[in-house]
């Protein structure tokens, strides 16, 4: 149960919430005539704040359940850290208001992802065979 509900949590705050609003804030302005609701339409003048919450609410779930599963070090400094070093960077380099940044930030997080994730896995593999994490 708890397993499932970590990733139903972790999906919701990194790929529902963060990266749809980005998303949508490259066609704000035809949203807006055409009538649409999108989460950047819906934040308003709060979307950064809400991104950062965002992010900050996903790197948190993302040590908990380290935690919870009794994770080693490789596991935080590899999924927590590179995650959160992404999210700073991704905030940092975003301008909402131009489209053709939001449509990067999305294909450098989309576009890779699969394959960060694959990444991911194989090294949490290893480090936990090598017993650098707390994982049987």
């Amino acid at each position: 149960m708890l397993y499932g509900m970590r990733h139903y949590l972790l999906n919701f705050f990194d790929s529902n919430v963060y990266l749809d609003t980005v998303y949508a804030c490259q066609d704000i302005k035809d949203d807006v005539k055409m009538g649409v609701r999108s989460t950047a339409i819906l934040f308003g003048i709060w979307i950064r704040p809400l991104l950062v919450g965002c992010g900050l609410t996903f790197a948190g779930m993302l040590a908990l359940a380290g935690y919870l599963n009794r994770q080693g070090p490789a596991y935080f400094i590899v999924s927590v850290g590179g995650t959160s070093l992404h999210l700073v960077w991704q905030y940092f380099t975003v301008n909402l208001d131009v489209p053709k940044s939001c449509w990067r930030e999305c294909v450098v997080d989309c576009g890779p992802k699969t394959k960060l994730n694959i990444l991911q896995k194989i090294l949490i593999a290893t480090a936990n065979s090598v017993g650098l994490c707390g994982v049987a």
